[in-house]
């Protein structure tokens, strides 16, 4: 079976323009003038995103590969790479999420950082490793969960243990690992504000569930796509063998 033969390609009109959008990330567009098709990745130029240019202005290729594959974009949600790879624009590792659910659980590691680990940096007044969780409210930035340890490691594992207990999700963290079977809950009292936080953050998780939902029964129709193919080679090779045997 031919590589391409796994591709498979869904058609959508996004922002006014025809284009069919390939599961190895990449879509077609096709000329006004002449309708040629034209294959692209996309440029990654931009912010290190993958673009095209499309109806008089550039389009992010992972927004229209989600759209295709997994669904309309809903309003105040963030298509996601869920390995933090941006030029990834498969849709497997494309979801929908919040703002807060995405910068969370942002992979790429700052310039200049003395640690492998994120949120790990060496304090040099203190001569130890500080581990340091920062989360975003209202716009600004805050600290959490500043600590000090003899060890790079488990300066990363204490950041994660308060980085998980402020929602960030697994790919948020150094060691996802050690928090998959782990619940954390509110042991400060249910106020009103932890309420409004915990209902956001179920919302948050419905709507994940729902888009990886959608990702499973793409990858079923997938699977069942190739599976026909396959059977298709079989029958036809099984009618070549019967015809040489004549």
């Amino acid at each position: 079976m031919k590589l391409q033969d796994q591709v498979t390609s869904r058609e959508i009109v996004y922002n006014g323009v025809r284009v069919t959008c390939h599961s190895d990330g990449s879509i077609t567009k096709y000329n006004k003038a002449s309708n040629r098709p034209i294959h692209t990745f996309g440029d990654s130029h931009r912010r290190e995103y993958c673009t095209v240019w499309l109806n008089g202005g550039h389009e992010s290729v992972h927004k229209i590969i989600a759209e295709a594959f997994i669904g309309k974009h809903k309003y105040g949600f963030q298509v996601d790479h869920i390995d933090g790879n941006k030029k990834n624009n498969k849709p497997e590792n494309l979801r929908y999420v919040t703002p807060s659910e995405n910068q969370k659980g942002y992979k790429s590691k700052r310039a200049n950082t003395s640690s492998i680990y994120r949120g790990v940096s060496w304090d040099i007044t203190k001569n130890k490793w500080k581990g340091v969780c920062e989360t975003r409210v209202n716009g600004k930035r805050h600290r959490r969960g500043t600590a000090y340890f003899q060890s790079e490691k488990d300066a990363a594992i204490a950041r994660d243990k308060v980085a998980r207990e402020l929602g960030f999700p697994l790919e948020g963290l150094n060691f996802p690992e050690l928090f998959l079977d782990k619940m954390q809950p509110n042991v400060h009292g249910n106020t009103m504000k932890n309420t409004e936080e915990n209902i956001e953050r179920l919302q948050t998780q419905i709507e994940m569930i729902r888009s990886e939902s959608r990702l499973l029964s793409y990858r079923i129709e997938r699977m069942m796509e190739q599976r026909k193919k396959l059977s298709e080679e079989k029958r036809l090779l099984k009618q070549q063998l019967e015809m040489a045997s004549i």
